[in-house]
């Protein structure tokens, strides 16, 4: 899943307040807008009638008689919320309670009256479904299923499940995949790899697992927005390498989760120290290693021209 919003100077004057990132106080306000009319129209009409009380009211008709639960799931509501309209519609003699065979279980049907007063808003319910298909027109269709798509598959996989990020184990599978997200960033802060970046992406294996070492990717929905490379410097102390994340997901802590993740793999496998080898130019990488409380000192590193700092902590 790639961020379709990028964080920009003027994010606030670019957001399209219409658009669908608004979705939600716009449906809000769409509710609250039609259960005021549909409420005026029964007051007008001289209906004792509330819009709340419609599909409750309504599912126990179609069903005859049914218990809590199966009312809230056939709603799509919590159980305390059914109960709310249910001890009110109980208050006005609208409905009837019964304990089921089970001694667990109530049951609910409609009184007499529930009956007559919800037939009473059948002419109501005419006129408004009228006005709404001239409203609408042909769109009435596309937006229920359009509707029904967004219900079933927030439902599914809520948005925390979509957009929650997972620390995985590399996978000779995911080498190209790793080799670009890490070229993406070099290029763009220091122009070009150099020659121990490419051998390293040529065989991470051989400088990280066969070492003792360990890569591990960020992923979210099998994508590769995140790395870290683990490569073993003495039999105590462990450097990280490639740590970085997808320009489009930054400033999500998922740098922070990659390094959590190898603090925990290097205090399991007994090493001592976590060192990275950096640029002064780096400013976002200085401020994350000094609020992971990392010390630093000036360094000169054979194998890159662009490091000038080192970080270390002790584990």
């Amino acid at each position: 899943m790639e961020s379709k919003l990028e964080i920009k100077n003027d994010f606030w004057g670019e957001l399209d307040l219409d658009g669908v990132i608004t979705i939600a106080s716009r449906l809000k306000r769409l509710s609250d807008l039609f259960y005021q009319q549909v409420q005026e129209v029964y007051d007008s009409r001289l209906r004792s009638f509330k819009t709340s009380w419609f599909s409750v009211l309504a599912t126990i008709k179609r069903e005859g008689v049914i218990d809590f639960k199966t009312l809230a799931d056939k709603n799509n509501v919590s159980n305390s919320a059914i109960s709310q309209v249910i001890r009110e519609l109980e208050n006005k003699e609208l409905v009837d309670i019964k304990i089921g065979l089970d001694k667990r279980s109530r049951l609910i049907s409609l009184t007499p009256k529930g009956d007559k007063i919800l037939s009473s808003i059948i002419p109501d319910l005419i006129d408004i479904e009228s006005v709404l298909k001239d409203i609408l027109g042909r769109d009435g269709s596309f937006l229920i299923k359009v509707l029904d798509k967004t219900e079933y598959k927030l439902r599914k996989s809520s948005f925390f499940d979509m957009l929650e990020i997972s620390i995985d184990k590399y996978n000779t599978k995911d080498k190209d995949s790793f080799r670009e997200l890490n070229m993406e960033w070099i290029n763009e802060y220091f122009g070009s790899c150099e020659d121990f970046d490419i051998s390293f992406f040529e065989r991470p294996e051989d400088f990280t697992f066969n070492k003792g070492g360990f890569i591990l990717l960020a992923k979210q929905n099998d994508k590769v927005i995140g790395s870290i490379a683990l490569i073993p410097e003495s039999k105590t102390s462990l450097e990280i390498a490639k740590l970085t994340t997808h320009k489009d997901f930054r400033r999500r802590g998922i740098a922070q989760k990659l390094l959590d993740s190898a603090i925990i793999f290097t205090q399991a496998n007994s090493y001592k120290q976590i060192t990275a080898h950096s640029n002064t130019c780096l400013k976002e990488a200085q401020k994350f290693y000094e609020k992971n409380k990392f010390e630093s000192k000036p360094y000169q590193d054979d194998r890159y021209n662009r490091v000038d700092v080192i970080y270390s902590k002790k584990i």
